[in-house]
């Protein structure tokens, strides 16, 4: 995360394929990937988390919570 852009950069695999499956042929993107995204400015980029499950990536952007106005006394 630099300048509200976020970036992520993975590599895929070529999956093995024992040939139980019953396949003939299969194709699947293979190689390595970059990603950027811009955020908004109301993006909370301190609390981004990233999971992963059963290969596939999760993130999660919160936003940053509304300022709220305050009242000021004055004497």
């Amino acid at each position: 995360m630099e300048d509200n852009i976020l970036t992520f950069k993975g590599e895929r695999t070529t999956a093995k394929d024992d040939g139980s499956a019953g396949y003939r042929h299969r194709e699947r993107p293979h190689g390595e990937f970059l990603r950027q995204f811009t955020l908004p400015d109301t993006a909370d980029t301190e609390n981004i988390r990233a999971t992963v499950h059963a290969g596939v990536l999760e993130i999660e952007i919160p936003k940053q919570e509304k300022l709220q106005p305050r009242k000021i006394t004055v004497n």
